[in-house]
């Protein structure tokens, strides 16, 4: 890696001794932000990471008041994980107590965190996965413009689009008609213009950033991704999570740009995590159909970061994916343009060594590390005939041969197959929202039943060696 950056593109990193860890970065600005006495922003998808969590609340004495978040969804708030991945049943609705507001603003995939000195854009949740296993990247910036642009991209979410805000244990609905900008609250005009740079995929939210000052890119981050993609003259590689291009005729433009570029003898590689393309069928189709077209693809694990590089000149970074989300008007994720030298340098060192590590072909039935969080509301007690104790379960789970997870649309089958006996956990979640699949963690929150009300043969199965499979029992 190139120094000369001053750790300005960092990533996910197992050793949080090492400056260049996306972890030991959020640390930094936070112990930072009480140092000078300002504040901090941050916004997540998920937020269940015991470290950043802790951070929060020792920071929250000094800075009394100044630390807002943004979750993307409301999942996770009692549940948090260290980076051992060990269960610590204390998440974010702990941090209401230290004074720190939470609201949710549904849909927001954006993942950046500022103190108004440094901010810090990411394609990590702040989950332990993400800081501490799934490969993610970002970039940090000492930039006052961008430390203003997301300062007033974070407060337009929070007062306009945020629907819930957090209290004493609760999500409480935000009427319609309160979601504006406060009398009190003033948005000064900076002396200095923000960073347009930043890019957007909402519409809707540029037009309303930028009605009276320039605060991001006028153009959206699918039509800069687009512009990117068509000015490759010898390569383009991409680094993406989730890859779904056949959905939407605009998205079927980047399918159609990288399979010319292929043929005019542009070199094409995509990168994408073997977890993930376990899990769906479909775009398991669109890289068959990418690779017909002389177009490289590998996988890599819980790779979850999110890049394109041009001609080793410029980096895309992103929060999004390439899939129908890019489009949504309702929907918020951001992007970066850099063309830094180091940064440009240190993207490609990153990304060749992933590639080398990548495997050539994946194997639908590649086992994938799961760990349990059993999250039981006021009994001990799950409802089996007979019933099991957390205790007794867990045991089970950690001496069993094999477990196997049936999911069809809202329907799920566990079977654990011990040496003996074998245990049979079905549950139907609330909804098709509550099944989340990030890097190799799956989410999912429903009611138990003993009942088996599945058919195998139409769901999706995955052989597991170690469970580590996050569920939520309602009562």
């Amino acid at each position: 890696m190139n120094n000369d950056d001053d750790y300005s593109f960092c990533f996910t990193q197992p050793n949080t001794k090492d400056e260049r860890s996306l972890f030991r970065q959020i640390k930094k600005l936070i112990t930072e932000a009480v140092e000078n006495e300002t504040y901090l922003l941050l916004c997540s998808f998920y937020l269940n990471n015991f470290e950043v969590i802790d951070l929060l609340k020792k920071a929250s004495g000094p800075l009394q008041g100044k630390i807002y978040v943004i979750v993307g969804n409301t999942q996770n708030s009692y549940s948090s994980f260290n980076a051992e991945l060990e269960p610590k049943k204390e998440g974010f609705s702990s941090l209401t107590e230290h004074g720190i507001l939470i609201r949710c603003v549904k849909n927001a995939h954006l993942k950046f965190i500022t103190n108004g000195i440094r901010s810090l854009i990411c394609s990590t949740n702040m989950t332990a996965d993400g800081l501490f296993r799934n490969p993610e990247f970002g970039v940090m910036s000492p930039k006052k413009k961008i430390a203003i642009s997301l300062n007033r991209i974070f407060f337009y979410l929070w007062f306009i689009k945020s629907s819930l805000f957090f209290n004493q244990g609760n999500w409480i609905e935000i009427p319609v008609f309160n979601r504006k900008f406060p009398s009190s609250f003033q948005t000064k005009k900076s002396p200095s213009s923000p960073d347009s740079k930043l890019l957007l995929n909402s519409n809707t939210a540029i037009q309303d950033l930028n009605k009276n000052e320039k605060i991001v890119s006028d153009q959206l981050l699918f039509d800069i991704l687009i512009e990117t993609l068509i000015s490759a003259k010898k390569s383009i590689d991409i680094a993406v999570y989730n890859l779904i291009l056949n959905s939407k005729p605009k998205l079927k433009q980047i399918k159609e740009i990288l399979g010319n570029k292929a043929r005019d003898s542009v070199k094409v590689r995509i990168l994408v995590p073997a977890v993930k393309v376990n899990y769906s069928e479909e775009m398991r189709r669109e890289l068959r159909d990418l690779h017909q077209n002389n177009i490289s693809i590998r996988y890599y694990r819980e790779l979850h970061g999110k890049c394109v590089i041009i001609d080793n000149s410029k980096v895309l970074f992103m929060t999004g994916n390439l899939d129908p989300y890019l489009l949504r008007n309702n929907s918020y994720d951001l992007g970066y343009l850099s063309t830094q030298q180091t940064i440009v340098e240190n993207i490609n060192s990153l990304y060749n060594h992933l590639w080398a590590e990548a495997a050539e072909e994946c194997n639908i039935n590649i086992p994938i590390n799961l760990h349990l969080d059993l999250s039981v509301k006021s009994y001990d007690f799950i409802s089996f005939r007979p019933p099991i104790s957390i205790k007794k379960l867990e045991k089970i789970i950690e001496e069993c041969e094999s477990i196997t997870l049936f999911l069809h649309e809202t329907n799920s089958l566990l079977l654990i197959q011990g040496a003996e006996k074998r245990l049979n956990i079905f549950f139907e979640q609330v909804d098709t929202e509550s099944l989340e699949y990030t890097g190799d963690i799956l989410n999912i929150s429903g009611m138990i039943d003993h009942r088996i009300r599945i058919n195998k043969k139409q769901a999706t199965n995955f052989s597991v060696k170690k469970l580590d499979l996050r569920l939520f029992w309602q009562v």
